[in-house]
């Protein structure tokens, strides 16, 4: 039996749940790196949350490759509020592409645009726990997912990051955007951008940001949904 991760990871939260499972990672957020899946593996398949949604890019790069029969356990990973249709979504199109689904996971890490929500997770507890959780996860014929279908509808971004005075134009968060939203460090193509925040974490000189006004409301208002931290939960 061999394991594999199969993420989608912008800002490097689910990467880290992913390290946590699986020591055998395939990074889905630029491209679709070849993978061959065999009746015994066990995927996991991870993704971020973005307004209760699976990212559809990586829908779209997922349902490009053949799960043959292999068991799948899908991961939201999500900055502590809720992951709502996003794990049923990943269950769903994992199920349509050929895996067998025998466990779902909602996995807490830091939220990428307000990053105090859920600061510093994956922590030292998840790790325990979401190693538990691995031992749990046996041999399944199913499970059942939470979630609604028809899926909620995807969300958009108020706003997307643009590069300030310290700019130096060294083209890296254009190499970097998942979805080709960005033409140049001036430009950003707002219909394509996805909101990631991914070009913010890679600037070498922290130039990307947000409008900080949108950055403190949308912080604030998480704050009054999620000032407890949750635990991560498991369903087999």
């Amino acid at each position: 039996m061999g394991e594999k991760a199969i993420f989608f990871s912008p800002t490097g939260g689910v990467k880290k749940v992913a390290e946590i499972l699986c020591n055998n990672l395939f990074d889905f957020t630029l491209k679709e790196p070849e993978i061959v899946l065999k009746n015994e593996d066990v995927c996991y398949i991870l993704a971020p949350v973005y307004y209760g949604r699976v990212p559809q890019v990586f829908i779209e790069r997922l349902s490009k490759i053949k799960g043959n029969g292999a068991k799948a356990v899908v991961v939201a990973a999500y900055g502590n509020r809720e992951f709502e249709d996003a794990l049923l979504e990943l269950k769903n199109t994992a199920e349509q592409i050929g895996f067998k689904v025998i466990a779902g996971i909602g996995a807490i890490a830091q939220h990428s645009i307000a990053n105090t929500i859920g600061e510093g997770r994956p922590n030292k507890n998840d790790i325990e726990q979401l190693n538990i959780f691995k031992e749990k996860i046996n041999k399944k014929t199913g499970v059942e997912i939470v979630g609604n279908y028809p899926y909620k509808e995807i969300g958009t971004m108020p706003d997307y990051p643009r590069a300030k005075e310290n700019c130096t134009k060294c083209g890296i968060c254009v190499e970097n955007c998942p979805v080709g939203a960005i033409i140049s460090p001036e430009e950003t193509d707002r219909e394509k951008c996805i909101g990631c925040m991914r070009c913010v974490v890679v600037c070498p000189e922290n130039a990307r940001k947000l409008n900080s006004a949108i950055v403190n409301a949308v912080t604030e208002k998480l704050k009054m949904i999620c000032s407890e931290p949750k635990e991560n939960t498991l369903y087999i």
